[in-house]
This record gives structure tokens, C-alpha cells and sequence, in this order.
């Protein structure tokens, strides 16, 4: 067994794992001009028990975020790449209705397994194939999704992101983390513009330790 580091994580892998983790590694190096799905879920079922067990069990932004669903009067909320469900013991303690949405089908089969997703739906999808009526969801969380989407399909991510949304909550990658270059999946993007063109306002946001976090609503 050796250790292999991705995107920063150092986690074990046998050899052939590490094989495989090199491979992606230099696929989504090469696949950054355009948006190749498919290496895209690859890589994120391949990865999806290793980042479970290394941040799955972190409760670091539940205080923000219970702050954040309250001030939205939130009931129906879409947890854009839900992952293994880290999120969802928080959404399960306010009886929230939650859509779990993740491209890895091997992160919501954990997500299945580690808790009751009562009243959670879990989807296997990608974000523009989302099928729910216009301003279904009270709240869409999206936290270090929308950071792995290339700049050339990014606009049509938030389109169907602001089609389904009255309020928006984003957590990704931006000047504050200190990361300065981006490699493979990991983009920064301009969230203010990006939401602003579809009608959204920028409502609050604030910081966790590096991280900054923005909440947009729908204007009037």
C-alpha cells in the first residue's frame, strides 16, 4: 500500500489504485478546456469513499448553514452534490424536505447506507438534468460543487440552478482560500456575476476560517 495525493488529500491505495488515481489525474488535466461528463463521474465514484471517510463526518459549517435555512424560512432544499450525506443528520433534526444530488452513484449508494434519508430523494444526475418545477426549492446549498465545473459550462449550471431556486447558498473555491493555482476540475468563478445575470442578488455571506460563503435570492 502507498499513499497517493489528490487535489491535495493524501489517502491509501493499493497499486493499482494509485494507477488509477495518476490516470485521472492527468485525464482531467487534459480535459480542462471543455466539460468531459463522463471522466467527470469516473473520478468522482472512484473518489467518493475516500472523501466520505476524510470529511464526512465534519459539522464545522453547521451553525452558518442553520442560520442561513432560517432566514430563508427554508422547508423544500436541494443539496447539489450531496456526496455520502454530510449534510443530511442537520437537514433530518429540521424535518426539511431535501433533494440529495450527486453525479456519483457510489456516494449516494453511502449515503444510502449511513442514514435514514427520510425525507430525502437521492438523484443521480448531472445539475442541467434536474427536473423539477421553476422555483421549486426554497434553498439550493451548493458547497465545493460548482468549483469542478469548467468556465465554458458554468453559465448553464447556474441557469438551471437559478430555474429552480428562490435562494441560493455557495460555498466554493475563491481568493480566500489561498489555493493559487488551479489544477484539473478546480475553478474559480465570478458567483456575484454569475447569479446576478439570472436575476439574483447577492443577500449575505461571510467566512469560515478560509472559506467564504455568499447567499443569493431571487429579486423581485
Amino acid at each position: 500500500m502507498e499513499r497517493t495525493v489528490l487535489n491535495g488529500l493524501k489517502v491509501k491505495h493499493s497499486v493499482f489504485d494509485t494507477l488509477l488515481a495518476r490516470f485521472f489525474a492527468v485525464a482531467l488535466e487534459r480535459t480542462r478546456g471543455y466539460d468531459s461528463f463522463l471522466i467527470r463521474r469516473l473520478y468522482w465514484n472512484f473518489r467518493a469513499r475516500d472523501i466520505s471517510e476524510t470529511y464526512g463526518a465534519s459539522t464545522s459549517d453547521f451553525e452558518i448553514l442553520l442560520t442561513v435555512i432560517a432566514s430563508v424560512n427554508a422547508n423544500r432544499v436541494l443539496d447539489l452534490g450531496c456526496g455520502s450525506g454530510r449534510l443530511f443528520p442537520l437537514y433530518e433534526r429540521l424535518g426539511l424536505h431535501v433533494v440529495g444530488q450527486d453525479i456519483s452513484r457510489n456516494a449516494l449508494n453511502l449515503a444510502k447506507a449511513r442514514h435514514s434519508c427520510e425525507n430525502i430523494t437521492l438523484l443521480n444526475s448531472r445539475v442541467e438534468n434536474i427536473d423539477f418545477p421553476d422555483k421549486y426549492f426554497d434553498l439550493v446549498i451548493s458547497n465545493r460543487v460548482l468549483q469542478h465545473i469548467p468556465p465554458n459550462t458554468i453559465e448553464s449550471s447556474v441557469a438551471s440552478i437559478c430555474r429552480l431556486a428562490r435562494s441560493v447558498y455557495v460555498n466554493e473555491l475563491s481568493d480566500t482560500d489561498g489555493i493559487i493555482q488551479q489544477r484539473g476540475y478546480i475553478f474559480t468563478h465570478d458567483y456575484v456575476r454569475l447569479f446576478g445575470n439570472f436575476g439574483f442578488k447577492l443577500r449575505d455571506s461571510g467566512r469560515m476560517d478560509r472559506q467564504t460563503w455568499l447567499l443569493f435570492s431571487k429579486t423581485s
